[in-house]
């Protein structure tokens, strides 16, 4: 379930792929964005990312993705 038990991880990541690439794009400015007054951003991406087993799989290969999509822009 979801952090606040509503949703399962499965079919939020069936139906949010792009909140993950997202959320890698946004993670090193996380604490920033969060600290300038939006203090849940990105909440339901982080808790996938992070803290499920079907999630975190599909997120580092997201991450990986977007480290060198921003590799090949330098």
């Amino acid at each position: 379930m979801s952090s606040d038990g509503i949703v399962h991880p499965a079919f939020w990541l069936e139906n949010n792929g792009e909140g993950l690439f997202l959320y890698a794009k946004v993670e090193p400015f996380l604490d920033q964005l969060r600290a300038g007054g939006q203090p849940t951003a990105l909440r339901n991406a982080e808790w996938v990312a992070t803290e499920c087993p079907e999630g975190r799989p599909i997120y580092e290969r997201i991450k990986a993705r977007v480290a060198q999509l921003a590799a090949a822009r330098a």
